[in-house]
């Protein structure tokens, strides 16, 4: 993947995390999962509900972690122009 496309996907994934609906959907349903979670007496059914918030927290994590690589290739891709520019003042 290119460092543009990176800053891209990093881009629509701060667009994700910053979107009140996806936040509170999010809330909503870590809520709901951790409450049937707590009132379950069945182990089988418990295990099935924790792992469905690791999942849950996989897509936030991995959301976050685009985000910051998004962040890390625009850097790059600045630092880059900059010592370009840099280099053409030298040579003009």
């Amino acid at each position: 993947m290119t460092p543009e496309q990176e800053v891209e996907r990093g881009r629509w994934a701060e667009e994700v995390l910053a979107n009140p609906v996806y936040a509170e959907a999010h809330g909503l349903i870590a809520q709901g999962i951790t409450e049937q979670w707590r009132n379950s007496r069945d182990a089988a059914e418990r295990e099935q509900l924790h792992q469905m918030l690791r999942m849950l927290d996989k897509v936030q994590t991995l959301l976050e972690s685009t985000m910051r690589t998004g962040k890390v290739a625009q850097a790059e891709l600045k630092r880059k122009a900059s010592l370009a520019e840099r280099i053409g003042r030298l040579r003009g």
